[in-house]
């Protein structure tokens, strides 16, 4: 009875993790298109367009052949574990982070499709994992930031900005484990009062 908890905890997470992987395919699709029909590169691309056009592409293309095999191989999601979940939603905030350096840093509005992909992470994730995407999106948001002041003279309120965006990422990622944790619980508890009855 106990091997069979983590096996349902498994397959529990393989519903959420299937609309999450749809939802990355959407958001890279749709940035590409808005990226695509915007020549002037008044928005996305603003500051490295060609940094943006290929990070874009590869986004795509990754996410394209992930939601593909998924949905050819429906049970490819349930075996998956906690380090490619990981792997995964760094590889987002690490795309998303690189698309918001190129089009004008944290001051472009792409800081809070980084701030699902940790919400996201937050709720796949197991363990400490959960606090290691905040921690490497903050510093990458700040990498970043510093980068643009060597270029193009960051002045010291985009730091801020990036200080609290930082701080915004532990938050949330604070508050959805501790309820994807309650939840999970509640899952638990549910199944083990079904057993007995």
């Amino acid at each position: 009875m106990i091997a069979r908890e983590p096996e349902h905890k498994h397959l529990a997470a393989a519903g959420p993790l299937r609309v999450y992987n749809y939802y990355r395919l959407v958001i890279s699709v749709a940035l590409l298109l808005a990226f695509l029909n915007d020549p002037t590169r008044a928005l996305l691309g603003s500051e490295a367009a060609t940094l943006f056009a290929v990070t874009i592409v590869a986004y795509v293309a990754i996410n394209l052949v992930l939601a593909v095999a998924t949905f050819i191989v429906p049970s490819l999601l349930d075996d998956i574990g906690q380090a490619a979940i990981f792997a995964l939603v760094a590889f987002d905030v690490l795309s998303l982070t690189v698309l918001m350096h190129s089009s004008g840093g944290v001051a472009s509005g792409l800081a809070p499709l980084t701030l699902v992909a940790i919400g996201a992470g937050a709720i796949l994730l197991d363990g400490r994992g959960t606090l290691v995407l905040p921690a490497v999106a903050s510093l990458a948001v700040l990498y970043a930031e510093a980068l643009r002041a060597l270029g193009t003279g960051v002045r010291n309120g985009e730091y801020f900005q990036a200080g609290i965006l930082g701080a915004l990422y532990f938050a949330t990622a604070v508050v959805l484990r501790t309820l994807a944790a309650r939840l999970r619980q509640s899952e638990l508890e549910s199944l083990q009062r079904a057993r007995e009855v």
